[in-house]
């Protein structure tokens, strides 16, 4: 039911009581431009990879401290508007860091990915 709020413009938060995996219906609000993460909550599981549809967004999109695990989708490197805020910090992911996200030129404030065991180089353009 989730991704059926294909028209969201602004700030969707996940809520606190949300137990388990992020849905990845979620990728389907494609219009979202700015906020999108968890409000607390015991989140876990995986980065869906369909969060890389969510192609208007263009700040804070934070799924820092949620306990998810396993690797950094690529396909948020599709993300190329943004240009404030990805913070991934403060979970168990792991992996390498993929150069899709060398992508995000137009970056302007932070990209958090620390407190995590990534591995590799950081990505440029």
């Amino acid at each position: 039911e989730l991704g059926l709020l294909t028209n969201m413009g602004y700030t969707f938060s996940l809520p606190g009581s949300l137990l388990g995996s992020i849905p990845s219906q979620l990728g389907m609000l494609s219009t979202l431009v700015w906020g999108f993460g968890p409000t607390g909550g015991a989140t876990t599981g995986t980065i869906p990879s369909q969060l890389g549809k969510m192609t208007a967004m263009e700040g804070l999109f934070s799924l820092a401290c949620a306990s998810l695990t396993g690797l950094i989708p690529s396909q948020l490197g599709l993300l190329t508007k943004m240009y404030n805020s990805i913070d991934l910090g403060s979970n168990f992911l792991t992996g390498p860091i993929p150069s899709q996200l060398g992508m995000l030129i137009g970056m302007k404030s932070s990209f958090q990915l620390n407190s995590n065991s990534l591995t590799g180089t950081i990505p440029s353009q």
